[in-house]
């Protein structure tokens, strides 16, 4: 048996259009498709599912999900796009092998853009 990878996550948000507004204009997500109370964005071949919550069901603590890129200067580009999407990097950590810079979404899910320098 084989996993082919991951088809979807899911986070609870309190206001689904704020949310995808976020996802949509600093990662360049697009909606796939909705039913009620869920927006399925689409992420290369992979989907983000947001389904809007009380506030007793959107918890943050100890979750986060990262987006993987290719070089340290790309994890750079990357800290300067969120800058002018006005988006605070919280923390960065790691050295030229490897990386991430962290940051939130309006809901405080804490997402981190990281990189791995492969060895030969």
């Amino acid at each position: 048996m084989e996993m082919k990878g991951i088809n979807h996550f899911h986070i609870s948000v309190s206001d689904l259009e704020q949310s995808k507004k976020f996802y949509c204009e600093v990662f360049g997500m697009e909606e796939a498709f909705r039913i009620p109370q869920f927006i399925f964005l689409r992420c290369g071949k992979d989907l983000m599912t947001l389904k809007e919550g009380e506030d007793d069901q959107i918890n943050t603590e100890g979750f986060h999900f990262g987006f993987d890129v290719n070089s340290h200067d790309e994890m750079n580009k990357w800290k300067d796009w969120l800058k002018k999407k006005n988006v605070s990097i919280d923390e960065e950590r790691g050295d030229k092998n490897g990386a991430g810079i962290y940051f939130h979404d309006p809901d405080g899910h804490t997402i981190e853009i990281y990189f791995y320098k492969e060895s030969p």
